[in-house]
């Protein structure tokens, strides 16, 4: 029997966010497609006789009940009946704040790699229900690939097929809190509605340029009037040869997608050193980074 696991938790962008509109639970009801990118956490689990212990080499990282990881924890003992406590490590190369899914990334790692280390052969639809308790995007990261998520983010639909990107993360010297992103949103505000039918045919169809003509997020309205810093970035991406620039989920960081990986690089290189974080990602595929 296994000691200690090692998975990764690999960060996401949002091709596409749109908000419908206010749930009656207090949380917005979203479409959202989630892509997973090969910047990623390393999560180390291991086995320890009682309770749950969480470091990570991150100071500003949570190691208690506020944690996401350690509340993933949590759910899988009590609903497991394991007695046993667990250590976990994260390993920290996701910012957080930053609409790239590290928490949640993080957390769905500890349910699969506890699954893993005790053996328990819990399903992954059990699993992605026990996700649904810790936060609105744990789910995603249980399956593989890209999928859209409805409700508050919970209910997911993986696509069939896979279409592999060339992107550039750009994060800039600050950060968002995903609650606050919220509240600031007005419907009303939106000019531009996005069109999820156009996308997922573009999709379907592998065409670039047509997945970035539908690229659209409706949570920059509210943060481009405090941080105008966002347009900013992405006009910088689209300049050094992005088809698109986006800010990921609630923000801040903001990614450009590119035709070919040879003009992501030239990109990457242009622009690193001018951001706290720049980083030349790809699709993420299957633990290969």
């Amino acid at each position: 029997m296994k000691d200690t696991v090692i998975i990764e938790a690999p960060a996401k962008v949002n091709l596409f966010l749109n908000i419908k509109g206010k749930r009656s639970d207090g949380y917005h009801e979203i479409e959202t497609i989630m892509h997973k990118i090969s910047l990623a956490d390393k999560v180390v689990i291991s086995r320890n006789d009682q309770g749950i212990k969480v470091r990570s080499d991150n100071p500003f990282i949570p190691e208690g009940e506020d944690n996401l990881a350690y509340k993933a924890a949590m759910v899988f003992m009590e609903e497991t009946g394991i007695k046993k406590g667990v250590n976990i490590y994260l390993e920290k190369n996701i910012p957080f704040e930053a609409g790239l899914g590290g928490g949640s990334s993080d957390a769905a790692a500890v349910l699969k790699g506890m699954n893993e280390l005790y053996r328990c052969g819990i399903s992954d639809e059990k699993l992605v229900e026990w996700a649904a308790r810790i936060g609105s995007d744990v789910p995603f990261f249980i399956l593989p690939g890209t999928a859209l998520a409805r409700g508050r983010g919970e209910i997911i639909t993986p696509f069939g097929k896979e279409n592999f990107l060339n992107i550039v993360v750009i994060k800039p010297e600050f950060s968002l809190s995903t609650a606050e992103v919220y509240r600031s949103f007005r419907l009303a505000e939106v000019k531009k509605i996005p069109n999820l039918e156009a996308f997922l045919a573009a999709w379907e169809d592998c065409d670039i340029i047509r997945i970035a003509e539908n690229m659209i997020n409706v949570l920059e309205v509210p943060v481009l009037k405090i941080y105008p810093a966002i347009d900013k970035i992405k006009a910088k991406l689209e300049a050094s040869g992005a088809l698109k620039a986006l800010m990921s989920g609630s923000g801040s960081a903001v990614f450009g997608i590119f035709s070919s990986k040879k003009e992501a690089v030239e990109a990457y290189n242009s622009l690193r050193g001018h951001y706290p974080l720049v980083e030349l990602v790809l699709s993420y595929n299957r633990g290969d980074r």
